[in-house]
């Protein structure tokens, strides 16, 4: 689920912006802050996918199945932590605190 950046940015920031920007420059700063959030809500967007990857990758290439998961459930949920743990070191380090 994505948000409209346009409508965030304004709900957000939209008064501050119109102390700081009166007149004809206002609908300016808005627009480019509203194109400054789309921005980000699409890298949000690329990480979350990246991570979703990520992860069916690693669960895959270390065997966690499903078949697992019914045998065996706290070795299954000690596995997808740390699949989960080291997914979330690689997306933040490659996506998102670059």
């Amino acid at each position: 689920m994505l948000i409209d950046g346009s409508r965030l940015f304004r709900a957000m920031a939209g008064d501050y912006v119109l102390c700081l920007f009166p007149g004809k420059r206002q609908m300016a700063a808005v627009e480019h802050g509203g194109q400054i959030t789309k921005d980000i809500m699409g890298r949000f967007a690329d990480a979350v996918r990246a991570y979703s990857q990520y992860c069916k990758e690693y669960a895959d290439s270390q065997e966690v199945t499903e078949q697992l998961k019914a045998e065996n459930q706290i070795l299954w949920v000690q596995k997808m932590n740390n699949i989960r743990a080291c997914v979330r070191e690689i997306v933040n380090s490659e996506m998102v605190y670059i």
